[in-house]
């Protein structure tokens, strides 16, 4: 195996500058959250507003 210089070391370049699949699956989760979220609110802002609520008793 080579031995490299500091000055060769300096110059190494990678990585990556797409986006992965696993930042892609976070994001779709955290939508399909609001999503859900959303449709209770609604649903229970129709359902108060029409006087159609479930009794307590």
């Amino acid at each position: 195996m080579k031995e490299m210089t500091c000055e060769k070391l300096e110059t190494i370049t990678g990585g990556t500058t797409s986006i992965s699949g696993t930042i892609l699956n976070a994001f779709k989760n955290i939508v399909e959250l609001l999503r859900g979220a959303g449709y209770s609110l609604g649903s229970s802002i129709r359902r108060i507003g029409e006087n159609n609520l479930c009794p307590l008793e």
